[in-house]
This record gives structure tokens, C-alpha cells and sequence, in this order.
């Protein structure tokens, strides 16, 4: 009764004694909040309402990183690798926040930082610091909004640097006379 569309009841008429009925609730385009409905069972003896309450809870937020892991590759002393990007898509979230975090050092940066939007493209870039030593390390970048926190991981590999070996003199002449 009351004129919803979100309750519906079958079989709706010409029900049979201690036969079970379905009661459906359909929340599609109601907005967060509660309703109040009623289901009225009518016979020549009488009628039974029963009262029915609905809670439309707001949509939970959804935020998705793509990709989920970052790998960027170096040599120890070379030129910082080409940055990447990261994408951060999703639903019913107003505000949130990105960072990056490394657990040594400061070597990962993302662009642009602090409160963004979602359904964009981040750029992730590593500038380790000079003298960095071969070896793996571990970042991550965090997308925070209100009790949701995505994490795509990163990983920087440091290869170690081609060793060079210089030959001097270039070559060598000897000179010797038989006896």
C-alpha cells in the first residue's frame, strides 16, 4: 500500500488458506534513506497488515587503480627510468587523496598529489638519489577517500653497472734480437 513501486507482494489476490506469499522489495532508484510500507491481507472475516520497513543504505564507494603493480628498472648510476602512469577510477567518492610512500628513501614521486578526482590519469616517476646500490626496493602509491584505501604496488630494480675495463697502453710492441 502507500502508492510504492519498491514492494510488491505475489500472489497479489485469490490466495488459498496457510498458502506462503513472496514479499520482493526492489531498492533500484531510491535514494538512500527509509520507507514505510504496509501489506494488507483482506478476507471476508477480516483484514491483517503487516508492517514493512525498508533501509536504502548509501552506495558504498568504489575506487579501482589500474595497473595494480608498477615495475621500473635502472642501472646504479644511470639516468632515472621513464616515468609510467596510473589510472584511478570510481564511483560515489567526492574527495580523496594520493600519495606515494617508499619505505627507504624518497625516490618515487606521483603528479598530481594531494586531494585529486577520480576517473583520471596519474603520472608515476622515480628519481633515486645518487649513489643508490643495486638491489630491489619497495614503494607504494595510496589512494585514500573517507574508510577506503586502494594501494598500487611499485617496485624499483637497481641493476648493478656494467663494469668497464680500460687497457693501457692500447698495445703493447717488444723488440728482442737472436742470438
Amino acid at each position: 500500500s502507500d502508492g510504492t513501486s519498491w514492494l510488491s507482494i505475489s500472489p497479489s489476490s485469490g490466495t488459498l488458506p496457510n498458502q506462503n506469499l513472496n514479499v520482493h522489495v526492489n531498492p533500484a532508484g531510491l535514494a538512500a534513506g527509509g520507507y514505510d510500507g504496509t501489506i494488507s491481507v483482506v478476507t471476508l472475516g477480516g483484514a491483517q497488515t503487516v508492517a514493512v520497513k525498508l533501509t536504502v543504505a548509501e552506495a558504498t564507494p568504489a575506487i579501482t587503480l589500474s595497473p595494480l603493480a608498477l615495475t621500473f628498472n635502472m642501472t646504479a648510476g644511470g639516468a632515472a627510468p621513464v616515468s609510467q602512469t596510473l589510472t584511478v577510477n570510481g564511483t560515489n567518492v567526492t574527495n580523496f587523496k594520493v600519495s606515494a610512500s617508499v619505505k627507504n628513501g624518497d625516490w618515487l614521486s606521483i603528479l598530481p598529489s594531494g586531494g585529486v578526482t577520480i576517473n583520471r590519469t596519474y603520472t608515476v616517476s622515480v628519481k633515486p638519489p645518487d649513489g643508490l646500490a643495486a638491489g630491489s626496493y619497495g614503494g607504494s602509491i595510496l589512494v585514500v577517500s573517507v574508510d577506503l584505501t586502494r594501494t598500487a604496488a611499485v617496485t624499483l630494480i637497481v641493476s648493478h653497472a656494467a663494469v668497464r675495463l680500460t687497457l693501457t697502453p692500447a698495445s703493447l710492441t717488444f723488440h728482442g734480437t737472436l742470438n
